[in-house]
């Protein structure tokens, strides 16, 4: 638990932003800037970041059919060693793939502390939210998610929600790589 100042400090506190620099108030990098720096990613990453940071959705389609089929060599040879049996007729594992993407991109605030990365106690007292380990990001309901995919609650969570735990790295990692090659590319020219 920690006091009100830091809680202040965190909240208020002079994170830089993409588009910040050292020494300026004014962004100076902009997403014309980040989708140079993309240049050379794998063609994976470098639609995810295109979306997330350029806020270029051109290649969304394009972006959702390479996940759909690293979702499907995850359904032929899982991680377990037992192939997934997937309903014929059902985009199942398409919708997976979207839904990953789309929570990567979007990241929906924490429901417990609605983005703040914060949690005020009683008596003044301010401690960092667990749920989001201080990010002020969440992930999507197993409501949505079932909904978003197309089945039902009870087999989202016997069925598909552990498999969608699965699949939602792909797309982060995606990221991960990204934010490595942007960073080190804009360092680069900097």
């Amino acid at each position: 638990m920690t006091n009100a100042r830091y809680a202040l400090a965190k909240l208020a506190g002079r994170v830089p932003e993409l588009g910040a620099t050292r020494g300026t108030d004014r962004a100076s990098i902009t997403p014309e800037d980040v989708a140079a720096a993309c240049a050379g990613l794998a063609r994976g990453p470098y639609l995810i970041a295109l979306a997330k940071y350029a806020h270029d959705w051109s290649g969304i389609a394009e972006l959702e059919r390479i996940i759909w089929l690293e979702v499907v060599d995850i359904a032929i040879r899982p991680p377990d060693g037992r192939p997934w049996r997937i309903p014929v007729g059902q985009e199942i594992l398409r919708n997976l793939g979207r839904a990953a993407a789309l929570e990567a991109i979007e990241e929906p605030l924490c429901d417990e502390c609605s983005g703040r990365r914060v949690i005020f106690l009683p008596g003044g007292l301010v401690e960092d939210c667990e749920a989001c380990a201080g990010t002020g990001r969440g992930r999507y309901g197993a409501v949505t998610l079932a909904a978003s995919v197309g089945v039902s609650l009870p087999d989202w969570a016997h069925v598909w929600g552990p498999r969608y735990a699965i699949i939602s790295k792909i797309p982060y990692n995606w990221l991960y790589t990204a934010v490595l090659h942007i960073n080190q590319r804009l360092n680069d020219d900097g």
